[in-house]
């Protein structure tokens, strides 16, 4: 068994939502009945099951409606303001990649474990219908960064809508052990300038062309370097919820 440490990343610039919104990740095997998804024979595949054995549906915290018109501008029947509406789903990169600002979680484990984020290919909802997932994987004992899902919109569409409870992506841990949820209070974590998530955040930005990717070994590299697995797993056994 692998414990997995974890806490939402709450803002603090009273754009966000506050942690008593934010849904605790779910197994996707308890958002669906398999027999009745799958079909007995199929529930009973090892190839289906154990795909999702370690994945964990991510839910809205709010209910949120925003749409664009042909120049971009936002058009939306939502009851928040404009600075909150432009805020919590991120304006677009020039490729219109948007960044949804919650829920917005952080992941580490003290043993060697990847983490991928992925769409939610078994829910059905307006998320799911309108939007392209961005995806990707990194080790969550070698570097330590808050995620939160990305999306893009499909041809013809640019409505992003959702109610509370929506399911609208997936983390899967990589490892074919159980894997064991623990929270903990991260709200000091990511205050702190200096604290190791905020650190890595801003590690990739450090170099004369911020443009190119850096490398995730050499990330993982600096992060061993600096004993902040050290440092940050005494802070996650303090403030054990």
């Amino acid at each position: 068994m692998k414990t997995v440490y974890w806490c939402p990343v709450i803002k603090n610039d009273n754009l966000g939502v506050d942690e008593l919104k934010i849904y605790e990740p779910e197994s996707v095997i308890k958002t669906i009945n398999p027999k009745d998804f799958f079909g007995l024979d199929a529930s009973r595949c090892p190839a289906i099951v154990d795909e999702i054995k370690n994945t964990f549906a991510i839910r809205s915290p709010i209910d949120f409606h925003i749409n664009y018109d042909a120049e971009g501008d936002i058009i939306s029947n939502s009851p928040y303001d404009q600075q909150f509406l432009a805020n919590y789903l991120g304006q677009p990169n020039p490729e219109k990649v948007h960044q949804i600002q919650d829920p917005c979680y952080f992941f580490f484990c003290e043993e060697d474990l990847t983490v991928t984020q992925l769409p939610a290919y078994y829910a059905e909802n307006s998320v799911t219908e309108n939007c392209m997932q961005i995806t990707g994987t990194y080790n969550i004992s070698k570097w330590a960064r808050p995620v939160a899902p990305a999306i893009k919109f499909k041809k013809h569409t640019s409505e992003y809508s959702v109610t509370r409870g929506d399911i609208i992506c997936y983390y899967k841990f990589n490892t074919e052990e159980k894997i064991r949820l623990q929270r903990f209070d991260g709200s000091k974590m990511f205050q702190d300038s200096l604290g190791v998530p905020m650190q890595c955040l801003r590690y990739k930005f450090l170099k004369s062309n911020p443009m190119i990717p850096t490398p995730l070994a050499e990330c993982y590299n600096a992060f061993m370097q600096a004993k902040f697995k050290k440092k940050i797993m005494n802070y996650i056994k303090e403030n054990l919820l």
